[in-house]
């Protein structure tokens, strides 16, 4: 019993069967003395509701575990990875490290992203719009705000005509072709249309037609000066589409307004 006197398992209030599922054992003595044959390798169940394992210093500190969340008949086991560590709780605040979280079953959710200096907290209001974007509006938070209230830089512009056109028709006639692709261009913003013309006597229209869908994107009437001109797009095309640039002259008579080349311009 000497050898085995620091075995703090072993209580009257402790069941044990040694090997399993074999005979129940009744008391300490009997325990070690059936141990002691093989005190290695023997096999030993302990009964998880009354069963403790009790700090070195403070006995009062204990925990134990429990098995009655394991399906009858099956025998789950939990393996030791190589290092010093502590267990992880599902509902405990703990600071995780070295984890790699992989998987298509794995939901992450974040209230804030790390940073090297201090993390950057996302405001608790969802998304309220689709095409939204998260925004740092502090060097400490971030919101989820609208792609086109974004401040950017970027200009993209693409040459819709580099050549001289003539308004020669009192209805519409297509300069210049744009093929639209949703994919390339879907998220650009705050399109503008820009021309430079010649007028001498008659009023010139210009038109932007989303010929695929029939829509008219952009739109000026009755310019009546030379010089340039600037056309905000009230919307673009939601697919793949034929753009059309389009001018006209009021009336038939007169000089026949100029488009002195064109330019679609976009926020990025």
């Amino acid at each position: 019993m000497s050898n085995n006197s620091k075995i703090t398992l072993c209580n009257p209030t402790t069941y044990l069967r040694r090997p399993f599922p074999g005979p129940w054992f009744g008391s300490c003595e009997e325990f070690y003395k059936q141990g002691r044959t093989n005190p290695v390798r023997g096999t030993y169940s302990f009964v998880d509701e009354n069963t403790f394992v009790i700090d070195d210093v403070d006995e009062s500190k204990r925990f134990k575990f429990q098995a009655d969340g394991i399906d009858p008949g099956v025998t789950r086991t939990y393996r030791v990875p190589n290092e010093d560590t502590e267990l992880v709780g599902t509902t405990v605040a703990q600071v995780l490290s070295n984890k790699n979280i992989t998987g298509p079953t794995n939901t992450v959710g974040a209230t804030q992203f790390e940073t090297p200096t201090v993390p950057v907290v996302i405001n608790s209001t969802a998304p309220t719009n689709t095409n939204q974007i998260l925004v740092t509006t502090t060097l400490s938070n971030a919101t989820w705000q609208d792609i086109s209230s974004v401040a950017v830089s970027q200009k993209y512009t693409y040459s819709l005509l580099n050549t001289k056109a003539s308004a020669y028709s009192t209805t519409y006639i297509t300069i210049a072709y744009f093929p639209w692709s949703q994919a390339r261009y879907g998220l650009f913003m705050n399109g503008t249309l820009i021309l430079r013309t010649t007028i001498a006597d008659r009023l010139l229209d210009v038109q932007l037609l989303d010929v695929t869908n029939t829509t008219v994107i952009a739109s000026q009437t009755n310019i009546a000066s030379s010089g340039t001109v600037t056309i905000l797009l009230g919307s673009i095309p939601a697919t793949d589409a034929t753009v059309l640039l389009q001018v006209r002259k009021d009336n038939n008579a007169g000089t026949n307004p100029i488009v002195e080349g064109a330019n679609l311009e976009f926020d990025g």
